[in-house]
């Protein structure tokens, strides 16, 4: 039995195992056989959440963890002490560059242009510009793989409750849907920038977006028709 070296991060790790559990909820609600929605019907059941407001809710909590991780990714990383098998990892920063020589500069430094950077800022940079940090050997790749590995169930429960019929317009969950897709799609590319993930978490990503996609076609018809 071989014992690989994991990473657990405390922020990291908290939102993507909460945003799991959001999207396993939401999956739980849509393709529940007691979900007021389905039916024929003309007007959504009220008093709770729609379909709709349920993939909203999981897109609004993607966008905030790409927030956290494009804004303050050494805070969101190190919320605790990262622990490989009992070790404490560093990860370093530096200061953030100089300010390019003029001659290298690819837009025009006459009088007529705007400035591009405050003069006054320290080093030629805008004051509110992150260091840059050594993340090598840093990976992401397993509580991801848990988060996005459970989109194709939601897109399973949305497909059929879509094709069922039901009392909910289609175009609003279409258009969560959507927004959901762009959504993991952007949190896949930050991270991918960052070198927090890598090739298996990708392709467990276009997966995840090609079941988005197939859940938008179940709903695609006009009104609530099934579709």
């Amino acid at each position: 039995l071989l014992v690989c070296p994991s990473l657990v991060y405390a922020d990291a790790l908290t939102d993507l195992q909460s945003l799991k559990d959001t999207i396993n909820d939401a999956a739980k609600t849509i393709g529940s056989p007691d979900n007021p929605g389905r039916g024929w019907g003309l007007l959504p059941p009220k008093g709770v959440p729609g379909t709709a407001d349920l993939v909203q809710n999981i897109t609004n909590s993607v966008l905030k963890i790409k927030f956290n991780l494009d804004s303050e990714r050494l805070s969101w990383l190190n919320g605790t002490n990262p622990i490989v098998n009992g070790t404490i990892p560093t990860i370093t920063t530096s200061a953030a560059p100089s300010r390019l020589p003029t001659s290298t500069l690819l837009f025009p430094t006459g009088p007529s242009s705007a400035p591009m950077i405050p003069p006054s800022a320290p080093n030629g940079l805008p004051p509110n510009l992150p260091p840059t940090a050594n993340l090598t050997g840093v990976s992401l790749d397993n509580p991801y793989l848990d988060y996005i590995t459970a989109i194709p169930t939601l897109s399973g429960a949305l497909i059929d409750l879509g094709r069922a019929w039901h009392r909910e317009m289609n175009t609003p969950v279409r258009q969560a849907v959507q927004g959901l897709q762009l959504s993991i799609n952007a949190f896949s590319t930050s991270l991918l920038e960052s070198d927090l993930i890598h090739s298996n978490a990708t392709i467990r990503t276009i997966r995840a977006s090609t079941s988005l996609e197939n859940a938008k076609l179940a709903w695609s018809r006009l009104l609530n028709f099934p579709g």
